[in-house]
């Protein structure tokens, strides 16, 4: 992907915010950093970032559905015209300018032929280039939507020049040369996208194959890598896209910059997907398997307290109710791990002294049940990195 301009001010401004963080903060992350195997999102996984249904899931969304969610996110409505001229290496971009604002990709037009030669799109709608592709190529449309975002910002972006429009999703852009003009145009663009991730969810050709794979942190050699088993032809095909996986300091950071070995790509995928659409994981049977064992249950638990409780006060006896340490819950909260109502650095270096073993923490301490932000039961580096990462604001939840 090739970074736009624009967005250079907003990374150089995340790189000196990263730079300020506390020293000692820092030697705990960099320990955290030696230890590339965990993920630290919440459910990122670098060896299954999305899974092969949710990727091919091609009937998450409507073409109303897809233009109604375009415009909720950016109503194309910026008439600060002279915008482009307070930056340097935008003042010579081409813009499409009508009624007094900028036209962005929610109500932009655009016209070509599919790849196939079959279909010609006369001003059609993004949202209709999005929809008709997703289905063509059994894509879930809203990848081929965090995609756009990942890659040049066009769900958000209000002011968005040609040459956006020209490398859409980044195909063909390899970061080591320059875009390949064979694959400039939208309608070009999101197809080959979606063309590329279906061959590979049919099992064609991909260099990161299932199994496992030496991915690196970064396109410097120097910034090194480790080995990910890839579990599924969704995760490979997206490290076929973009062929790095993030660091710790670039799990940690959010959506920030991390450090100068952080790759954005795939982390931001992530992101961007759970953010709007929720879990990468999806099955055909989400929604059917959950709510139904629970209610059959339901109606059972009324039944037993109807009898004794009229006639017999006594049962309140309640020495049980009482015994679950009830003043713990209130003292201690996510993240606090040494009870003292505040959630700071160190609580994180505490972490992860219990994560190396230096400090000891039973599994029913109310200190490992703040720390267990998952409830997994479990105490690892990708519970220091998420703390650390709300410490320094990137996350807002633990």
């Amino acid at each position: 992907m090739i970074k736009q301009e624009k967005s250079e001010e907003r990374v150089l401004l995340r790189r000196r915010m990263s730079r300020k963080v506390l020293s000692f903060c820092l030697v705990i992350v960099a320990s955290l950093f030696s230890h590339p195997s965990f993920a630290y999102l919440d459910g990122f996984s670098a060896g299954n970032i999305m899974n092969d249904y949710t990727m091919s899931n091609s009937s998450t969304m409507t073409e109303a559905e897809v233009d109604a969610f375009l415009h909720a996110h950016n109503p194309c409505n910026d008439t600060d015209l002279e915008k482009p001229q307070r930056y340097a290496r935008t003042r010579n971009l081409s813009y499409h300018i009508e009624d007094g604002h900028f036209v962005c990709l929610a109500d932009e037009k655009f016209s070509g032929v599919s790849l196939d030669g079959v279909t010609t799109f006369e001003n059609a709608s993004a949202a209709h280039v999005i929809h008709f592709t997703a289905v063509d190529y059994d894509i879930n449309p809203q990848v081929l939507l965090v995609l756009l975002e990942k890659e040049q910002g066009l769900i958000s972006d209000t002011w968005p020049d040609a040459g956006q429009y020209q490398i859409a999703t980044g195909y063909g852009c390899p970061d080591t040369a320059a875009c390949d003009t064979r694959y400039y145009g939208f309608i070009n663009q999101v197809q080959r996208a979606a063309e590329l991730f279906h061959s590979v969810l049919l099992g064609y050709w991909s260099n990161y194959p299932v199994g496992n794979n030496f991915i690196r942190y970064d396109v410097e050699e120097d910034c090194g890598g480790s080995v990910v088993f890839i579990e599924n032809r969704a995760t490979s095909a997206l490290y076929r896209y973009t062929p790095y996986q993030p660091n710790a300091a670039s799990l940690a950071a959010g959506y920030g910059a991390g450090d100068a070995c952080s790759s954005h790509g795939n982390r931001n995928f992530y992101n961007l997907f759970t953010d709007w659409f929720g879990s990468t994981q999806t099955t055909p049977n989400d929604t059917p398997v959950t709510p139904e064992p629970e209610q059959p249950t339901a109606p059972e638990v009324p039944e037993t307290p109807e009898d004794p409780a009229p006639e017999d006060p006594v049962p309140a006896d309640n020495p049980e109710p009482e015994t679950p340490e009830e003043p713990a819950t209130p003292v201690v909260v996510k993240g606090d791990l040494n009870g003292d109502g505040d959630i700071n650095i160190s609580d994180v270096a505490k972490l992860f002294a219990v994560v190396q073993g230096t400090i000891k923490l039973s599994p029913d301490s109310p200190y490992f049940i703040a720390a267990d932000f998952q409830g997994t039961g479990t105490l690892t580096i990708a519970n220091v990195a998420k703390l650390f990462a709300f410490v320094q604001g990137n996350i807002t939840e633990l």
